[in-house]
């Protein structure tokens, strides 16, 4: 579905204000056999997770294991669902057994969001005031999820590499309240959904103020002269922790979906310029 609005509010004496706002909606569902794939991570998640392509869902669809918490001190007995007692390890993580086999296998994977938006679009404004001009265009996304991937490295507490200061909050018999698990070098480095994030987002993409200059005040000869100033990616707004939410480390292959793995965020850019009219 796409909504297309054109307005301009008012247009009197020297001053002028126009709107031109987009918006679409996203479906997608596929008919296919259900598969799963496994964008080129190199070893940052265990083969077969990350993404599902199945009849019913969209292009996109992460595929992992849903955390529900850490285990704690006290996780005994009947607060311990799984079969093996030992695995409800204090600071590890609380994987939902979804199938209820006592077990987490790779039974247990279940669709943890979707990198396709529900919703997005943009806004342009103009506004003119006499000789200067002021010209905005905002885009944005909403509803989509983001594979954190450097997440799996820097936070997952496996002490390889380097690792980022998240760790610092990991669990700890002195600090329970934390979604960041032991240090434990053995940990399978599946795609959980710790990992995965809102990737809605607000962003100022392109911000132009003008100047018309009078005829031949910069140029002999000159019909019209005008200065301005650009500006682009000059903020986002976003509860993604990475760089930058409009990411996309697989490039344009639509069954992976949005993944971060270190990708460079867009840069800022200031722009100035002269146009001249002979």
């Amino acid at each position: 579905m796409r909504l297309h609005v054109l307005q301009q509010p008012f247009n009197r004496d020297e001053s002028s204000y126009g709107c031109n706002k987009s918006a679409e909606q996203y479906h997608g569902p596929i008919l296919i056999p259900q598969f799963t794939v496994t964008p080129r991570t190199g070893n940052f998640f265990d083969a077969g997770d990350v993404y599902l392509v199945r009849v019913g869902e969209p292009l996109g669809a992460i595929y992992g294991y849903q955390v529900t918490g850490l285990w704690q001190r006290g996780d005994t007995g009947a607060a311990c669902y799984l079969t093996v007692k030992t695995a409800c390890t204090p600071g590890e993580y609380k994987v939902a057994d979804l199938n209820g086999d006592g077990k987490i296998t790779a039974a247990d994977r279940t669709v943890l969001g979707n990198s396709q938006p529900k919703f997005y679009g943009g806004l342009s404004n103009t506004v003119t005031y006499g000789r200067f001009s002021l010209d905005a265009l905002l885009n944005f996304v909403y509803g989509n999820k983001v594979i954190n991937a450097g997440n799996a490295y820097g936070c997952l507490d496996i002490m390889q590499a380097n690792e980022r200061t998240c760790v610092l909050d990991h669990w700890d018999s002195t600090h329970t309240n934390t979604m960041v698990p032991r240090p434990n070098r053995n940990r399978a480095r599946s795609l959980y959904s710790t990992f995965v994030e809102d990737g809605s987002y607000l962003r100022l993409q392109t911000l132009t103020l003008g100047y018309d200059l009078p005829a031949g005040l910069l140029f002999r000869g000159a019909a019209a002269a005008r200065v301005y100033v650009t500006g682009q990616n000059l903020f986002t707004l976003t509860g993604y922790s990475g760089f930058d939410p409009d990411v996309n480390s697989q490039g344009g292959d639509p069954r992976y979906g949005l993944i971060d793995i270190g990708a460079y965020p867009r840069s800022r850019v200031w722009n100035f310029g002269v146009r001249a009219t002979f």
